[in-house]
C-alpha cells in the first residue's frame, strides 16, 4: 500500500517547538491547547509576512532539528515500512530539504522515504498536497490540517491526526479522526 504522511504536526511537533520559540521570542505565555486555528498569523494576530519571517528565523536557528518526534510515530513508521511503500508529503519550502531529509534518516534509519515539498503556504511549487497524491496514487494519507484533509479526501483516505487546530464539524466519510498513531495502525488493520 501506499502510505503517506505530513512532517510537521504529523511525524515531528513543529507547533510545540514553534510556541515555545514563540514565547520565548516575545515573552508572552500562548498555551498550546489554545492554538484553535492551523494558521499560525491568524492564531497569534500577527500578519501574513511576519508569520512567514518567523516560522524562516525558527527553521534556520535549527530547533526545527531537535523537535520531539509525535508520541508513537517511530514504532508505527516503522511497523508500516515493512509491507507498505512511504512517503512524506510535507508543507516545508524545498530549501529545507537537505535538512529535512537529514532529520528523516537520523530518526528513521533504514526506511527509504519518498520525500516531496509542495510548499503550499508560500506558493513556491505548483504541486499542493493533494495534487501529489493523486499523481503519486496515495491511497492513504496523514495529516494534521483539516483544509489539506478535506483537499486530499477527493483523492486518498485520510486519517486527520487529532490537534487543537483541526477541531469543528465535518461530514466526510474520506476523512477519519484518530487521536494517535497507534489508532492509524489499528484502523489500517481493518
Amino acid at each position: 500500500m501506499k502510505i503517506g504522511t505530513d512532517l510537521d504536526g504529523v511525524v515531528v511537533e513543529f507547533a510545540r517547538g514553534f510556541l515555545k520559540f514563540y514565547n520565548q521570542k516575545f515573552g508572552t505565555n500562548l498555551k498550546y491547547e489554545n492554538w484553535r486555528v492551523y494558521d499560525f498569523g491568524e492564531a497569534f494576530g500577527i500578519p501574513r509576512e511576519e508569520e512567514r519571517n518567523l516560522v524562516r528565523e525558527f527553521q534556520q536557528l535549527n530547533l526545527s532539528d531537535s523537535l520531539n518526534l509525535i508520541e508513537g510515530v517511530k514504532e508505527s513508521i516503522d511497523r508500516l515500512a515493512k509491507n507498505n511503500q512511504l512517503y512524506v508529503i510535507t508543507s516545508r519550502p524545498l530549501k529545507l530539504k537537505e535538512k529535512t531529509e537529514k532529520f528523516l534518516k537520523r530518526n528513521f534509519s533504514g526506511i527509504n522515504f519518498q520525500v516531496f515539498y509542495s510548499d503550499e503556504f508560500n506558493k513556491e511549487h505548483s504541486d499542493g498536497k493533494a495534487e501529489i497524491c493523486k499523481r503519486e496514487r496515495i491511497e492513504v494519507y496523514v495529516e494534521d490540517s483539516l483544509e489539506c484533509a478535506v483537499a486530499c479526501s477527493e483523492i486518498t483516505k485520510v486519517f486527520l491526526l487529532d490537534k487543537p487546530w483541526n477541531q469543528g464539524n465535518f461530514e466526510n466519510n474520506r476523512i477519519i479522526r484518530v487521536t494517535n498513531w497507534k489508532e492509524v495502525l489499528g484502523k489500517l488493520k481493518k
